[in-house]
C-alpha cells in the first residue's frame, strides 16, 4: 500500500494532492496521531501493514509444519 501510495506522488501531482498521498501515507503509522516521529528507520515504529504480515509470519511460525496442512 505504502509503495503504491509513493509511486503515485511522482511531481504530477498539485500540492493538494501531495497532502492527501501523505494522509494515507501518515495513516498506516497510528503513532503519528499523537507525535511527530524524527528517529530513523533503525528505530522507527512499524507500519500496519507490516505489522498484519509479521504477525501473520509468527502465527505460521509458531505452528510449524501444522500450518502448511491447512
Amino acid at each position: 500500500m505504502i509503495r503504491d501510495v509513493l509511486m503515485e506522488a511522482d511531481g504530477r501531482m498539485d500540492s493538494e494532492e501531495r497532502a492527501g498521498t501523505w494522509k494515507d501515507v501518515r495513516s498506516e503509522f497510528p503513532v503519528s496521531d499523537d507525535i511527530v516521529y524524527f528517529n530513523h528507520a533503525a528505530i522507527s515504529p512499524l507500519s500496519l501493514t507490516a505489522r498484519k504480515a509479521l504477525d501473520s509470519l509468527s502465527e505460521t511460525l509458531a505452528r510449524g509444519c501444522l500450518a502448511e496442512e491447512e
